[in-house]
């Protein structure tokens, strides 16, 4: 299974499963947190540009509130572990 994960954050770039990758093997974090970032910066430069499509405003939100959510797992992650 980490095998898949590991394939899944790298190639697919997955958020979800970079998150699984650092839950079993804590090595991973940093790769884990630069896909998060990268991710949550083009989202970010998403909806700087989206000028009057209200739905994507909406669903650019929704995914910013995600890797947040998602970057205070990984440091949850890192602080418990160090």
């Amino acid at each position: 299974m980490q095998v898949l994960n590991y394939f899944r954050a790298r190639f697919c770039n997955s958020s979800y499963a970079a998150l699984d990758l650092v839950r079993n093997n804590k090595k991973y974090n940093s790769l884990a947190e630069k896909i998060v970032s990268v991710k949550k910066s083009n989202a970010c430069r998403d909806l700087i540009f989206s000028h009057s499509d209200e739905w994507r405003k909406f669903e650019l939100r929704y995914k910013l509130n995600k890797y947040d959510w998602i970057l205070k797992q990984l440091l949850a992650i890192r602080i418990y572990n160090d």
